[in-house]
């Protein structure tokens, strides 16, 4: 049986490089949808400002038809924000659009500025794994380089803390080679605590001085690189993780191919590192 896909927002995004307050994609979300699907994904990223601009032209049941459709089973949406600030409520706007697309998984990410410690996160994540519970869904934080939760160790302070089925943590490839995150630990992580998994290739080299450059500009296919993207899905593997193996693909080089070659691109590279395990 061949293993289950995601592609993440990034992987079909097209061409728009993420910067704060620019993050919706150019492409229609109908070619999105129907190019991951020919590519052989079932589950696909989109980012919240790409569902909101979608239900200007959609409505939510035709929404939801257009991914079963195409036979997308898994849909994740990004990227929760401030779910730890007292007072904040960034989960209402998120729910309504979550629920319209039949979500499975939220992506959070952590602080970028300010001295937030994950003691001070753990009910903030507990109340949105409970907001998100009610309709199935998943939260996953992703480990950042430059947010605050930038180490396996803080970002499972959180999840356990928090204590929640449906919360755990979301590894990507480049941030687990910037945070200097070990795979015998990942390896070792409490069961149910890794939810999701991003590969991508790393460049070899030092990094990019410029963090944001480094994050978003210069990422290979997962079968390109200097990371060993098998090993990873095998200590995945042991922490109990099995799938659907995502791919998420932010890249110059990759924002300027065609939308249909750029996923067949990243589905072959991700099928190629899946035969090596």
């Amino acid at each position: 049986m061949s293993e289950k896909l995601h592609a993440a927002n990034w992987t079909h995004a097209g061409d728009i490089r993420p910067e704060p307050g620019r993050l919706a994609s150019p492409l229609p979300l109908r070619d999105r949808i129907e190019a991951g699907a020919r590519a052989g994904f079932i589950g696909m990223g989109f980012i919240f400002d790409d569902i909101t601009s979608a239900l200007h032209q959609h409505s939510a049941t035709e929404l939801r038809a257009m991914l079963a459709d195409n036979g997308i089973e898994q849909v994740e949406l990004e990227a929760l924000a401030d779910w730890f600030v007292v007072g904040a409520d960034p989960c209402t706007d998120a729910l309504r659009l979550a629920e319209a697309v039949g979500a499975t998984r939220v992506k959070a990410i952590g602080a970028f500025e300010g001295d937030v410690q994950p003691e001070d996160m753990i009910d903030g994540f507990a109340r949105a794994c409970d907001r998100f519970a009610g309709i199935g869904a998943n939260v996953v934080i992703e480990l950042m380089k430059a947010s605050n939760l930038n180490t396996l160790e803080k970002g499972l302070a959180v999840v356990t803390g928090a204590g929640r089925a449906n919360g755990g943590l979301l590894i990507d490839s480049m941030h687990v080679v910037r945070c200097g995150i070990s795979l015998d630990a990942i390896a070792a992580m409490p069961s149910g605590a890794l939810l999701a998994i991003e590969l991508d290739g790393v460049p070899e080299g030092p990094p990019d001085p410029d963090i944001w450059a480094d994050m978003v500009d210069h990422r290979l296919q997962p079968d390109e690189g200097s990371f060993d993207n098998a090993a990873l899905v095998r200590a995945a593997r042991a922490a109990g993780f099995n799938g659907p193996w995502g791919v998420e693909i932010v890249a110059r080089a990759h924002r300027a191919l065609p939308l249909d070659e750029a996923v067949r691109r990243s589905a072959a590279a991700m099928r190629a590192v899946l035969a090596r395990t």
